[in-house]
């Protein structure tokens, strides 16, 4: 195979793999297809054609199986821990395969929730209250805190949970959270709340929600991997995210 024909450009990998392009950049993200920017246009890739026969189970018998390079946390000796939630690729950010900069144009802090937990029936914030007896006084982060201490009293092991009720559980206590900033006020959606305790313009609540949606899921750092590890352990979900908050 000559040197130009060991890569090909993204339409005729996606043409021979049958995929979405998405799915492309999880293989590539993966270590399953390696890839390159394009000599001619570094803004373009293209990736290994003999990765993309090997996933189409097109490789010649005996013939030496091209794995793509090892990259990112995995080539640092550190975790590599695999989401089917968020995927960071050629630098653009997907939620569960949805590009999340387009998602962020009109989505609300409650649809990307949804869309994240991948919640198929109903609506955990329906029907959501606040409750009736808030927490009040002090700054925003002390306020923050006691309710999410509070909740960690409160609140079962996430051990004890099934799935829907574990979903329900995050949207009260998600609810909980904005009304400890927003204070009491109209049951609007999450980010105009906010915008009310932030004392923000409602034109711009927009921006509150854009930036809300686009670091719903952001990767991992030590904040996200305490959150991870107290959840593991059976913490209930606000000491998770507690744990998470401090970190």
């Amino acid at each position: 195979m000559d040197a130009d024909e060991r890569w090909i450009a993204r339409h005729e990998a996606l043409t021979r793999l049958g995929v979405k392009a998405q799915t492309l950049y999880a293989y590539v993200s993966r270590g399953r297809i390696a890839a390159r920017p394009d000599p001619a246009d570094p803004r373009r890739s293209l990736y290994a054609a003999a990765d993309v026969a090997r996933l189409c189970g097109d490789g010649a018998e005996g013939e030496t199986e091209v794995r793509a390079p090892v990259v990112g946390a995995a080539a640092r000796g550190e975790a590599d821990i695999q989401s089917s939630v968020g995927l960071i690729a050629e630098g653009r950010l997907f939620y569960r395969g949805l590009d999340a900069v387009q998602l962020a144009e009109t989505a609300t802090v409650e649809a990307a929730a949804r869309l994240l937990w991948d919640v198929r029936d109903g609506d955990p914030f329906v029907g959501l209250k606040p409750r009736i007896d808030p927490i009040v006084g002090g700054s925003t982060q002390r306020r923050v805190l006691a309710v999410l201490g509070r909740r960690a009293i409160e609140d079962r092991s996430l051990r004890s949970h099934d799935p829907a009720g574990l979903k329900q559980e995050a949207a009260s206590l998600l609810n909980e959270v904005v009304d400890s900033v927003s204070g009491p006020g109209p049951r609007l959606y999450l980010h105009q709340r906010l915008a009310r305790g932030f004392k923000a313009f409602e034109r711009d609540s927009h921006l509150i929600r854009r930036a809300l949606v686009l670091g719903a899921d952001c990767g991992l750092d030590e904040a996200v991997l305490a959150t991870r590890a107290a959840a593991f352990g059976g913490a209930p979900l606000a000491g998770a995210v507690l744990a998470g908050i401090t970190t």
